[in-house]
């Protein structure tokens, strides 16, 4: 079955996509793939459609890849990340960090996210997150003395 991340990397180019053409794609009907155009619209993401080109994510979207981010890394700095998380969605990186801790984890771990659902900025405010329109990092880190 298709995942809304299939469907977001199938649109990320901005290029439109009919919707016969994301069906055979993703392997599902013409009503799953309009059901996943309304998730990726209660995301908050702009989705255009135009009869006889189909839909497409106007400007196109790059979504956060693990891969292509530590590739990026300065070997030291990838050397001492253990490991990076990357989420779609999560209600906090911070509480994430904090669930990563209590389960035992230790520093040198970092996740990144497309949106947080309950995101907190200075003295405890609500942070708006929007989808993949900004960066949301938290990170566990040891320091000497």
């Amino acid at each position: 079955m298709a995942t809304l991340e299939q469907v977001l990397a199938a649109l990320s180019d901005g290029e439109y996509r009919s919707g016969e053409t994301l069906g055979q794609a993703l392997g599902v009907s013409r009503t799953a793939v309009w059901k996943h155009l309304q998730h990726v619209q209660d995301l908050g993401l702009t989705l255009e459609r135009k009869k006889g080109l189909g839909y497409r994510i106007p400007g196109g979207i790059e979504l956060f890849d693990q891969r292509r981010i530590l590739a990026s890394m300065p070997a030291l700095q990838r050397e001492q990340l253990r490991h990076l998380e990357v989420l779609h969605n999560v209600d906090s990186t911070n509480a994430e960090a904090r669930r990563h801790i209590e389960r035992g984890g230790r520093g040198g771990w970092a996740c990144v996210a497309e949106r947080q659902s309950a995101g907190r900025g200075r003295l405890g405010r609500p942070w708006v997150s929007p989808f993949g329109r900004n960066l949301y990092l938290s990170a566990v880190w040891e320091f000497d003395g």
